[in-house]
């Protein structure tokens, strides 16, 4: 099962089906032998560019291929000025639709799409450097809404979407080069006015302010377009999955700088769980909305401890976290009110196991306060503890299904793992008084 569908039953192959499928292997291997002698003897010429898009339109997941064009490529650009090899891009880009659509699945496929792309994006900065206009304005216009006509025809081909959040994020890096750039004049701007005794000019600073803003407008105006695109197509099929992850990276991405202990605002978590609430009523038996759900959920539950021992003949005491601990040095650790380190028992960073060593004079019952050095709560002014976030009726909604329907599988499942996240939950603070949204 994949996201909740049911694989399709493999039927046997005609043997009309195996005559050609067997013809088609003979006439690959056979230009194949030819194909890897040239590659051999490295012939980059046109002939064996146009060779290359023959062979991949037979095989389009053999790598050697899209390798053997990349090379050919590169050398025949190397005589051509910035504007040919721009303009040779663009027609490599538009030749690639044809077989996309034939293997829309295809990693090698999208692989060479990207290295397109990456190529064509040097020479537009070039271009952009130099102050010539690029032809067609830049070269990723075009992608998104060559993703939005391939997932069109599939909306759940999870190729097409990481290549749409991968254009994406291609997007949103330009904009940091221009706001880097913005800066960067500024600097220079500055420099030459103190060199020549006038200072800093106040509207230099103001302009230098809007520009470096607007750039941060573009990412986010960027951003909430894909996550409007998101729920249409969620709304359009509860059982995309690939539409649900994309939009829990996009709503981390969007609200990066919130001050919101659960990474994004409380209230919006509050309307997804709402969302995802219909549709878990509509396709109960899914496990995309499921996911979803459930990552809306693990925001609201904080990092708490699972266990915690102390070996005093060792003089250590191993901590083992209910997530992983990115960065220790967001906690307080203290013994007997002695600052101490925390050391990952993995010896990486990112750990959920940790170990602290007691200080000499510690007693035979050292007291162990483990707090977040930056409490967002306490920023935050809330008093909400995590049993008051959790009550929120959707989160529960599990409880509803199964009064309407229990045999649900799903439901049940996720019910049990929810009831014992929140057991596990109450018996950690409990015991150890620590929790840390990190």
């Amino acid at each position: 099962m994949i996201h909740g569908r049911k694989r399709s039953q493999r039927r046997e192959m005609t043997q009309e089906e195996l005559d050609k499928a067997n013809a088609k292997l003979k006439k690959v291997e056979k230009i194949n032998k030819g194909f890897l002698e040239k590659r051999k003897a490295k012939e980059y010429t046109e002939k064996t560019l146009e060779m290359t898009m023959k062979m991949a339109a037979l095989s389009p997941d053999f790598d050697t291929i899209w390798n053997y064009r990349r090379e050919i490529i590169t050398h025949l650009n190397k005589e051509k000025k910035p504007d040919e090899q721009y303009k040779f891009f663009l027609t490599e880009l538009m030749g690639l639709v044809k077989l996309m659509k034939e293997n829309p699945k295809s990693y090698t496929l999208w692989g060479h799409r990207q290295w397109v792309i990456l190529e064509g994006l040097k020479i537009e900065k070039f271009m952009t450097e130099e102050q010539l206009k690029p032809v067609g304005g830049g070269i990723l216009n075009n992608e998104i809404k060559l993703c939005d006509k391939m997932l069109t025809a599939d909306e759940r081909n999870f190729h097409c979407w990481n290549y749409r959040s991968w254009v994406v994020n291609t997007q949103l890096s330009q904009y940091d080069e221009i706001e880097k750039a913005v800066l960067m004049k500024a600097k220079l701007k500055s420099k030459e006015s103190a060199k020549e005794g006038e200072g800093e000019t106040e509207t230099t600073e103001e302009e230098t302010k809007e520009e470096a803003y607007n750039a941060e407008e573009m990412k986010l105006r960027k951003l909430n377009e894909e996550f409007d695109m998101t729920t249409k197509m969620a709304e359009k099929n509860f059982s995309n999955f690939s539409a649900w992850h994309y939009r829990s990276k996009l709503m981390l991405k969007i609200h990066k700088d919130s001050n919101s202990p659960y990474k994004v605002p409380l209230d919006l978590i509050h309307k997804e769980l709402d969302k995802i609430k219909h549709a878990l009523f509509t396709e109960p038996n899914d496990q995309s909305p499921w996911n979803y759900h459930r990552w809306l959920v693990s925001l609201l539950i904080p990092i708490y401890i699972l266990d915690q021992k102390v070996d005093l003949t060792k003089k250590e005491v191993s901590i083992h976290f209910s997530d992983v601990i990115f960065d220790s040095s967001k906690l307080i650790t203290t013994v007997d009110g002695e600052e101490v380190e925390l050391v990952s028992s993995t010896h990486k960073p990112e750990s959920r196991k940790f170990i602290l060593k007691l200080p000499d004079g510690a007693g035979d019952d050292p007291k162990i306060v483990i707090k977040p050095r930056d409490d967002l709560f306490a920023k935050n002014s809330t008093s909400k503890s995590p049993y008051d976030v959790l009550e929120y009726p959707s989160i529960t909604c599990f409880n509803e299904l199964l009064e309407v329907e229990d045999d649900l599988k799903l439901a049940i499942a996720y019910k049990q793992r929810q009831d014992q996240k929140l057991a596990e939950l109450k018996e950690s603070l409990e015991k150890y008084e620590f929790y840390a949204f990190l």
